[in-house]
């Protein structure tokens, strides 16, 4: 991904992988996950690589664009 990022001038921002697939994107609370689903007490279900890839954007917003993660919380 950073090299063909870089050959687009595209910036690559690294975050923790840690808890992205446990965390829920809406409400950043821990749910559960099941095979391919994720389920969240506060939200409901979700589909669970979806949920992770959105819970990992919003790590790299909150380092290049932090009002963006604000919205989060």
């Amino acid at each position: 991904v950073i090299y063909k990022a870089s050959a687009y001038g595209i910036a690559v921002e690294k975050i923790n992988p840690a808890y992205t697939s446990q965390t829920c994107h809406q409400c950043l609370k821990l749910g559960s996950r099941l095979g391919e689903r994720f389920f969240c007490t506060t939200c409901g279900e979700k589909h669970a690589d979806v949920n992770a890839s959105r819970v990992s954007a919003l790590g790299g917003a909150s380092v290049s664009m932090p009002e963006l993660a604000a919205l989060a919380s």
